[in-house]
């Protein structure tokens, strides 16, 4: 299987927060970054489409623009263990945000 993907990703395991003017803030793990997006593990998704500004860090935090693309289901079963996952594709706009202002409109 060919992977078409424009932006190399790199495995991650980073606490973000995702804002949302319809959702508040939500949560999550970043699993997977690239120059182009990120995959978010949370339980709580925010509706495809929807515009959001991503928090990455404490220390010295850093704001992206988004938007949600894709969500992602898998429940699984192994060696007598029954697990899942659910989280959600958000793809970067370019924009950069202040602290500040954290606008998602």
């Amino acid at each position: 299987m060919t992977d078409r993907r424009r932006h190399r990703r790199m495995e991650v395991w980073m606490p973000v927060e995702v804002h949302s003017l319809t959702h508040g803030i939500i949560e999550g793990v970043a699993l997977n970054l690239s120059e182009g997006g990120v995959m978010i593990h949370t339980h709580d998704r925010i509706p495809l489409g929807e515009k959001v500004v991503v928090r990455f860090g404490d220390d010295i935090p850093m704001m992206l623009e988004g938007v949600v693309r894709s969500h992602a289901y898998l429940d699984y079963q192994g060696d007598g263990a029954v697990g899942g996952f659910s989280g959600m594709g958000i793809r970067f706009t370019g924009k950069v945000v202040e602290e500040a202002s954290q606008q998602t409109d």
